[in-house]
């Protein structure tokens, strides 16, 4: 899950940008003089049309976040190895009262960052100091903690860190869906 692929805010404008190019040069290839000034007019009608139409549509298709939720991008935190299976930890996960695998891409959150549940189920992305990023679901709090971020071991190997090192300065992103 190193690397993941993000979807860049200008994505819309950029798709959209290209296809006005793209459907531009379909247009007559040496067109008179006079027609020239009156295409260029039509033309600069059309680009401001599509950028109003642009606008909307990629507001409209523009994540939503929760009432009250602040969205958190590039939080600094400590990242700490998590137990998640029965027996490891103080018992089941916050979330939905179960107990999950340390071969799942799961984490606790710091009850600042656990907000009440509000990002229960929701994915954040960690990022490592050598910019390597990994998605996870928030599926616990972590009641003791402050600025910690508690990862299952899984994630741990997937950012090439050994485990028993115990604490790792990341970063962390809310992904918006």
């Amino acid at each position: 899950m190193h690397g993941h692929a993000e979807v860049r805010p200008s994505l819309c404008l950029e798709a959209a940008a290209r296809a006005y190019i793209n459907s531009s040069t379909n247009s007559l290839e040496k067109p008179h003089r006079a027609s020239r000034s009156l295409i260029a007019m039509a033309n600069s009608t059309k680009v401001a049309v599509l950028l109003v139409l642009l606008q909307v549509s990629c507001a409209v298709s523009r994540p939503h976040i929760s009432p009250g939720k602040s969205l958190l991008v590039n939080t600094p935190a400590v990242m700490t190895v998590n137990g998640f299976q029965e027996g490891e930890g103080s018992g089941p996960a916050a979330c939905d009262g179960q107990y999950h695998s340390d071969e799942e891409f799961i984490v606790s959150l710091s009850s600042e960052w656990f907000d009440g549940g509000a990002r229960c189920g929701k994915l954040i992305r960690i990022q490592d100091s050598a910019n390597l990023h990994i998605t996870a679901k928030v599926v616990d709090e972590c009641g003791d903690c402050d600025n910690e971020v508690g990862a299952s071991a899984h994630i741990w190997r997937n950012f090439n860190l050994d485990p028993s090192v115990g604490e790792a300065k990341i970063s962390f992103s809310d992904v918006v869906e």
